[in-house]
């Protein structure tokens, strides 16, 4: 894995250990409640984080199958990376795609922690075997901004993850005082 990756990934896992470290004195009943009526709990939250970082990963994984044509990705994209990790640094709120959006009013943490796990081990495999041919080619579509390479993905799951560990330290705290 190349240096630039390898240090992407680096993040990757520290942010989850942060992530985790919000949620691990809190029970099961504590993760689901939710900070208002429109919120998300935070064992949906943590839901949600996965479940994109699964999608991800199946695109990722299916870029390297040798049948698969991966397009080249421009500069336009490049800019649209830009403005989507700035967006995701921000508490601008999105709307979550669809794919993303449906989620359970009941979870099993421990069945999604062993998921997440799973998932990561499986990012850094894709991160170790791409081909660096492959490298500047299209391995996620993703929903706002279209086909991204390798790089600009891990820096979406990056960011994506600290926009939500800013949403997740802030109800954890909340829930703290109560």
């Amino acid at each position: 894995m190349n240096k630039k990756l390898s240090q992407k990934y680096d993040t990757l896992h520290s942010d989850k250990t942060k992530f985790l470290n919000y949620l691990k004195n809190l029970n099961n009943e504590t993760l689901h409640i939710k900070p208002d009526k429109d919120k998300w709990s935070l064992a949906q939250i943590l839901f949600h984080v996965i479940k994109s970082e699964q999608y991800t990963f199946i695109s990722m994984l299916n870029s390297l199958k040798p049948d698969t044509k991966l397009e080249n990705v421009g500069p336009i994209t490049s800019v649209k990376s830009f403005f989507l990790k700035s967006a995701l640094k921000t508490n601008i709120k999105f709307k979550a795609p669809p794919i993303v959006q449906k989620l359970p009013e009941s979870i099993n943490i421990n069945e999604l922690l062993n998921k997440w796990n799973e998932l990561r081990t499986g990012i850094y495999k894709v991160c170790l075997n791409m081909p660096k041919d492959k490298f500047n080619k299209g391995v996620f579509k993703h929903p706002h901004i279209g086909t991204i390479n390798l790089n600009q993905t891990l820096d979406f799951l990056v960011f994506h993850l600290k926009h939500h560990l800013k949403q997740v330290e802030k109800i954890s705290i909340s829930l703290k005082q109560k």
